[in-house]
C-alpha cells in the first residue's frame, strides 16, 4: 500500500526458503522435554516476551524447554531455556529438533512488513508453527492445516497445549507444513516466479519450465 502511493506497478514476491532434500525431523527420537523453539536475529528476541507468561504456565503442566537459536539469548522468567548459537551450517538440523516452532509478534508497521521467514523455516523442517496473526503470517500458515495462527496470548496457550498433548497432531501438521513450504515457498518455486516477473517487465512472453 505504501509503495503504490508512488507507483501502481507493484508486485509482491514471497520469501523463498531452502527446503531440505529429506525431512530431518525424526519422530522416533523422543526428547526428555518438549522443545518449543524460536530462531531469529537478536533484535527480535524481545518478541518472545509476548508469550513469556504462556510458556511459564505451560511449563507448570508439561516438561518444557524453550530453545533459542540466535546470536545471543534472553532471560525468560521461570522457563527452562537453552541457547544455541546460530550457524548457517547447522540451523536446519537444530530446527528439526524442535517439537513446535513459535513466532510471536507485536502488531505494528514494522512487524506487518515482515516476510514470515521464521514460520517458513519451521515449516520447511517439518515443524508445526504457531504464529501471531500479524502481517503475512495468516497467508503463509493455513490455520489448523499446516500450523496455527494466534490472535492473543490465550490463543498461543490453547494451540501450544493442543499440540503438546497430541503427538499425532504435531506430526500431521508438521508434514502438511513441509509440503506447503515445498510447493509454494521453496527456492525453486520462488525463483521461477521472480523470472516470470522480470520477463513481464520486458513484455516478452516466455514460458518457464
Amino acid at each position: 500500500e505504501e509503495a503504490r502511493k508512488y507507483n501502481q506497478n507493484v508486485a509482491i514476491l514471497p520469501s523463498a526458503v531452502k527446503v531440505p532434500d529429506i525431512s530431518l525431523k525424526n519422530y522416533a527420537i523422543k526428547n526428555e522435554r518438549f522443545i518449543i523453539g524460536w530462531i531469529g536475529t537478536a533484535i527480535n528476541l524481545p518478541h518472545l516476551k509476548i508469550v513469556e507468561l504462556v510458556l511459564k504456565k505451560l511449563s507448570e503442566e508439561f516438561p518444557l524447554e524453550l530453545r533459542i537459536i540466535s546470536s545471543k539469548s534472553i532471560k525468560m522468567e521461570d522457563i527452562n531455556t537453552t541457547f544455541i548459537p546460530w550457524s548457517l551450517e547447522t540451523q536446519e538440523e537444530e530446527i528439526s529438533k524442535f517439537d513446535i516452532g513459535i513466532m510471536p509478534l507485536p502488531d505494528n508497521p514494522y512487524t506487518r512488513g515482515k516476510c514470515g521467514y521464521k514460520a517458513l523455516q519451521y515449516m520447511a523442517c517439518c515443524i508445526p508453527p504457531v504464529v501471531s496473526d500479524v502481517g503475512v503470517n495468516s497467508e503463509i500458515v493455513r490455520h489448523g492445516v499446516d500450523g496455527f495462527v494466534a490472535k492473543d496470548q490465550e490463543d498461543f496457550y490453547f494451540y501450544l497445549k493442543l499440540l503438546l498433548k497430541d503427538e499425532n497432531l504435531r506430526k500431521e501438521i508438521g508434514l502438511n507444513a513441509r509440503k506447503r513450504a515445498e510447493e509454494n515457498y521453496s527456492i525453486e518455486v520462488i525463483s521461477k516466479l521472480l523470472l516470470e516477473l522480470l520477463l513481464s517487465f520486458s513484455k516478452r512472453k516466455v514460458r518457464v519450465y
